[in-house]
């Protein structure tokens, strides 16, 4: 939880409002993960109402994600993030 603590603060240093909709996905999952559910609740609408965004669904995304499925850290990585995505409200 500490974990998803640092990954708040680090994509708000970073990108301030959900300017890239790779940093909402990321702040979606990392405040679901550690109980902020109206955070994550609204930067999955932000990340859903943006013209970039490429996945619509949880599906769709980790397909995208697929091209380092030989490399197990990754996708452990990629699991976890997923069910901060579900948590957060994205459609499977």
């Amino acid at each position: 939880m500490h974990q998803d603590a640092n990954t708040i603060e680090w994509i708000r240093r970073a990108t301030g409002q959900f300017v890239d909709p790779y940093a909402a996905l990321l702040l979606a999952s990392a405040s679901a993960l550690s109980g902020q559910q109206a955070e994550a609740g609204k930067a999955i609408k932000a990340y859903l109402a943006d013209s970039r965004t490429k996945s619509r669904t949880i599906s769709q995304f980790q397909k995208q994600q697929l091209a380092m499925e030989n490399n197990p850290k990754w996708l452990a990585y990629n699991e976890r993030f997923a069910e901060g995505l579900r948590k957060a409200g994205l459609p499977e």
